[in-house]
């Protein structure tokens, strides 16, 4: 929500949303990395964002920080305790890939602006 060229320190975003400033700054780190935010270094410098709000999805907030790595794997418990193969077994395994397609489908449906969004209609009801 910033001017076009202006930016904001990463110390001053983490005081604004309480967050330790070295945990920030590796957060900062990641989604510069991603090219999500641009670094501007120098005695002025902070972050800003690279495309618009609505152009950036949840899910590239959330591969950014976390990676590509599944949310679930199967160690097959479930298969060992009713003594099946892999095979016979993979209801379990079926179940949490379904939930993590619903999950990825739903980060990918919301951008930052499409929070802030909510986040104000939200404000507006309290006040």
């Amino acid at each position: 929500m910033l001017p076009a060229k202006s930016v904001l320190p990463g110390e001053a975003i983490s005081n604004q949303i309480g967050a330790s400033k070295t945990y920030f700054q590796k957060i900062l780190r990641k989604l510069a990395d991603s090219d999500l935010i641009a670094s501007v270094p120098g005695k002025k410098g902070g972050f800003k964002l690279k495309k618009t709000p609505s152009e950036i999805r949840i899910n590239d907030i959330f591969l950014a920080i976390e990676g590509q790595q599944a949310l679930y794997y199967s160690n097959n418990v479930l298969g060992e305790l009713v003594h099946k193969k892999d095979k016979e077994a993979c209801v379990l395994s079926d179940l949490m890939e379904r939930a993590e397609t619903s999950w990825i489908t739903v980060l990918k449906s919301e951008t930052i602006s499409s929070l802030f969004t909510e986040l104000h209609k939200e404000k507006e009801w309290q006040d």
